[in-house]
């Protein structure tokens, strides 16, 4: 994994409650394709703070596995983000499978181990 692009890119701002990419404007629409693409190469591009576009995209992963009850990729998603932007956010926290928060998380997800992550 290469830890943010060498050259950063403009982040467009998108910071909010329960986002969606749907609700987003064009500009943060394209980034958001784009960003999804450096994922599946191994890049975690520096987001500049902006977190939602991490949120969509962990969203999604979650669809998905609701879909397929397929863990692993929400494990892969999750050892992603952690490597890739726990230091830098506040997303550490939300990842962090010592904390008593993730099974609770994981409970709504239709399993209550947090050995899921």
């Amino acid at each position: 994994m290469r830890l943010f692009a060498k050259k950063p890119r403009p982040v467009p701002p998108f910071n909010t409650y329960y986002p969606a990419i749907e609700g987003a404007g064009s500009e943060q629409q394209a980034y958001y394709r784009w960003l999804v693409g450096e994922f599946q190469k191994g890049n975690a591009p520096d987001v500049q703070g902006n977190l939602s576009y991490l949120f969509v995209r962990m969203y999604e992963v979650i669809g998905e596995l609701m879909r397929t009850t397929n863990y692993d990729v929400l494990a892969q998603w999750f050892e992603f983000l952690r490597a890739g932007y726990a230091v830098t956010t506040k997303v550490g926290s939300y990842l962090d499978t010592g904390s008593p928060r993730v099974p609770r998380r994981l409970s709504y997800l239709g399993t209550n181990s947090a050995e899921a992550c």
